[in-house]
């Protein structure tokens, strides 16, 4: 998504058009194999009706919320963004 480039009028710039680039795209990048909505960190206790059931319904739940995280964030680019910071900047400097 970045492409560096080091000594006098290096820096960091985007590989791609801000347009190319969602926010889905940098979540991607920098939270890859992270939970969201971890679940129970042990097994449950198969003798208790509620431990042995709500593993997998919790799991459900997750996975549909991170799927509508990911949905959200594939609607918004890099541009976006900045053209929100502008506009709300603009905002600021005129009241």
């Amino acid at each position: 998504m970045v492409a560096s480039a080091e000594g006098t009028g290096g820096g960091w710039q985007l590989a791609r058009p801000a347009e190319a680039i969602t926010l889905l795209d940098a979540y991607v990048a920098v939270e890859q194999g992270v939970v969201v909505l971890p679940t129970h960190a042990h097994p449950p206790n198969q003798s208790c009706l509620i431990g042995r059931h709500l593993q997998a319904l919790l799991e459900k739940e997750f996975t549909s919320a991170q799927r509508a995280l990911e949905e959200s964030l594939s609607q918004t680019s890099i541009a976006d963004l900045l053209r929100g910071i502008l506009g709300h900047d603009r905002a600021l400097t005129v009241s």
